[in-house]
């Protein structure tokens, strides 16, 4: 059961890339069009911002954001169900339910 939150995890990151790709080539048509219908070019720095979208960093950082909300919502959940005395223990007891649970699924445990 927790393992597959890995795997999504995993395929998440592949199509946010695809849907990055995406945008950016819709973007430079629509910059495009816009050129076309106006007469007029936008300024090349301001074209390349519209089309590229965040850089590098605000892309990273932006996907930890998301990590961490998803995991701090993973924690919290598994805090509750289990009625725990405080966070902490719940993000190790829960640490400890995976590694416990991809052992097993990797026949490393009985």
């Amino acid at each position: 059961m927790m393992s597959k939150g890995v795997f999504y995890d995993s395929v998440s990151t592949y199509f946010d890339r695809m849907i990055s790709r995406h945008e950016e080539l819709v973007n430079r048509d629509m910059v495009a069009a816009m050129e076309s219908l106006t007469g007029q070019s936008l300024p090349d720095s301001q074209r390349n911002s519209l089309i590229d979208g965040p850089d590098e960093l605000r892309l990273v950082v932006s996907a930890l954001e998301k990590t961490m909300i998803r995991s701090y919502n993973h924690i919290h959940e598994f805090w509750l169900q289990r009625e725990l005395p405080d966070l902490r223990t719940s993000a190790f007891l829960l640490a400890i339910e995976r590694v416990a649970e991809s052992y097993k699924n990797h026949g490393i445990f009985p």
